[in-house]
């Protein structure tokens, strides 16, 4: 009787977070209607089938950074870093320094509002980790979507080719 249990609590674990996961991907799909980036892109690409999904790349991206953070406040933060850092490197000519100013302007940092060195220090850090071992995902992060259930984080991304 107890292994029926068992199994039914996991089942509903499974369901659980897969209505989660629906409501995550509901979500991003609307913020994308309101996002500048994803207004000049017509392929937009979440959870593509026959490809791996930004999303699995984003967790691996971030790995050695796991330990930075222990909320879905400090993930959250985490993971726009991360992706600013990812969309940096399409890039040719910027200025950290005004990205990382524009950055605590808009609060994204708010754990650390008056370290821009060490923001600065870790994007270039999140860069250089993109251009070495991540260098042959092409695709622009639009929009991502972070949210906890079932004990889990769940992490939706919507993504674009650079070359559109």
């Amino acid at each position: 009787m107890a292994k029926k249990a068992k199994g039914f609590k996991e089942l509903l674990k499974q369901s659980k977070n897969k209505t989660l996961k629906y409501k995550n991907l509901d979500r991003l799909h609307k913020n994308l209607k309101e996002n500048p980036l994803a207004q000049n892109h017509e392929k937009i690409l979440i959870e593509p089938k026959g490809e791996i999904k930004m999303s699995v790349v984003l967790w691996q991206f971030i790995e050695p950074y796991r330990a930075m953070a222990s909320d879905l406040q400090s993930y959250h933060t985490l993971f726009k870093l991360a992706i600013a850092a990812w969309n940096l490197t399409f890039l040719n000519d910027f200025d950290m320094d005004q990205i990382v100013e524009s950055m605590n302007d808009r609060s994204i940092v708010e754990d650390v509002p008056d370290e821009k060195q060490t923001l600065k220090e870790l994007l270039e850090e999140l860069m250089a980790r993109k251009k070495k071992y991540f260098a042959e995902y092409k695709l622009l992060i639009v929009d991502f979507s972070l949210k906890k259930g079932g004990g889990e984080l769940h992490l939706s991304v919507a993504s674009t080719d650079v070359e559109d």
